[in-house]
């Protein structure tokens, strides 16, 4: 015997059937009682029906609801996280803030504008226990903040991700991010100098454009040279070839190495800057003072960059610079820079973004990293690139038509992707005591170096001589035995 449940259908059809043979054999008075009971009892029988439906349908939902809320993770505590950042890259730091908030509409973050002395501020606002989640960082800040027990390595964030975000980024890039095996940054771009050439000034001056994948040394002196003039008949020069930053420590470094020479000794417990290849490096990027005289006057002010205001041909500098020449209005390109006598070489680095100690006190150390791992993502790299401000760091957008079809200048954009060839990092320093090519000892003593040389007139050599003394006699000091 089948135990299967009559439906309602069946139910009503299997009653109407013995109605009906039932009334074949009864009296009329008969009949219409039992028709009256028949349809009593269908009323009943549909009224216990709709009930059961009811009851099942509720019984229903309450599993898919009790399998919903058992089976669904929890939602996402709400986190707050406070970033410092600088002032010029708040906007590009709200454009990083509102995509990772997006995704994480739990998170809030304060942005917090840090002025002055950046390492400064972040060593005192670690002795006051007031240190941000999340600080804006550079190449060059890696080893103080880290020395410092600001920043923790973030590779066991990035590592836990599938796929790791910084799998992505260009191993250059990879290479300014990381110190001692540690990752302390997420960088923001592909930066690498490049040389910009205003078109209108070398045309003025019968000079061919260079080609995009750059010139000889000598190809460059001798554009500079043509290039350097009296815009005014019967004036003095007020315009001139070049404002080569070699203070810059991307420039004079790449150049040490591009004529043979190297920063440190192999244990790095010395400078070299007095071997032939140094002396060598410092003697032509000087030169464009003190014998050729075609780089803007030393220490000269003109009332704002050179290169913008249109009174020198050419300038050394990164991809951001590109919106600016254009909000201008210039007529300019790029191309590589030019090749040093060895090898040619030029500076990378770049900026980033870095959790803290703080946010692992905080135990907002998670949220904190996601939001650094933001500035990596395609949405975001796609956000910055859009406006002629980088060259996009992940490779997966090396050809993207979010800025390879941006609208020229610049036109010779191959050239941002080329320089991966001959770029170098900065060199990094041993310990923090005798400063590095950013601060401290060693930066004041190249400095002095190139003011000795261009001001002074003291012999390259004497004053190369100079600043190794000076920088080996501190590492000499505090290099533990």
């Amino acid at each position: 015997m089948s135990t299967k449940p009559f439906s309602r259908r069946a139910f009503l059809r299997s009653a109407a059937l013995c109605v009906m043979g039932a009334l074949a054999g009864c009296q009329p008075k008969v009949v219409e009682k039992i028709v009256k009971e028949t349809v009593e009892v269908q009323k009943q029988v549909e009224k216990v029906v709709k009930e059961t439906v009811v009851v099942q349908q509720k019984q229903e939902v309450t599993k898919v609801v009790e399998k919903i809320v058992t089976q669904a993770p929890s939602a996402p505590k709400a986190v707050d996280l406070r970033l410092a950042t600088l002032p010029f890259f708040v906007p590009r730091t709200e454009e990083m803030v509102f995509l990772f908030q997006a995704a994480h509409p739990e998170a809030k973050v304060a942005i917090e504008s840090i002025e002055g002395d950046f390492t400064q501020k972040m060593m005192t606002l670690v002795a006051g226990g007031t240190l941000q989640d999340i600080v804006w960082t550079g190449n060059g800040y890696i080893e103080q903040l880290v020395l410092n027990k600001v920043c923790p390595d973030m590779n066991p964030y990035a590592q836990l991700e599938k796929p790791n975000p910084m799998d992505d980024v260009w191993e250059a890039m990879q290479g300014v991010s990381f110190y001692n095996g540690g990752l302390y940054m997420i960088p923001w771009a592909l930066d690498i100098v490049i040389m910009y050439y205003n078109k209108k000034i070398l045309a003025e001056a019968g000079v061919p454009e260079p080609n995009p994948k750059g010139q000889t040394m000598e190809e460059y002196i001798a554009m500079c040279k043509a290039c350097t003039k009296a815009t005014k008949k019967g004036g003095e020069i007020d315009q001139w070839g070049t404002n080569l930053p070699v203070k810059w420590n991307a420039i004079f470094t790449s150049w040490i190495y591009g004529y043979g020479g190297r920063f440190f000794n192999e244990d790095k417990t010395k400078v070299e800057l007095n071997s032939p290849g140094c002396v060598e490096a410092f003697t032509v990027m000087t030169d464009f003072w003190t014998k050729y005289k075609v780089a803007v006057p030393w220490g000269a002010n003109l009332g704002g960059d050179p290169f913008t205001t249109g009174k020198c041909a050419t300038s050394h500098t990164i991809r951001m610079l590109s919106k600016d020449y254009r909000t201008l209005g210039m007529d300019f390109d790029v191309c590589a820079p030019p090749a040093q006598r060895v090898l040619r070489k030029t500076g990378m680095g770049t900026m980033g973004f870095a959790i803290t100690t703080a946010a692992q006190k905080r135990g907002v150390d998670k949220s904190a990293w996601q939001c650094c791992a933001t500035a990596v993502s395609p949405l975001c790299q796609k956000t910055w690139a859009r406006d002629y401000l980088i060259v996009p760091v992940i490779k997966s957008l090396k050809d993207d038509p979010i800025w390879r079809g941006l609208a020229a200048p610049p036109k010779n954009t191959d050239v941002f992707i080329d320089a991966l060839q001959y770029a170098i990092t900065i060199p990094d320093s041993k310990g923090l005591e005798c400063g590095s090519t950013y601060i401290g000892v060693t930066y004041t003593a190249i400095m002095d170096a190139f003011d000795n040389i261009v001001i002074k007139g003291m012999p390259v050599q004497q004053a190369m001589d100079a600043a190794t003394k000076e920088i080996n006699d501190c590492l000499a000091k505090n290099t533990k035995k």
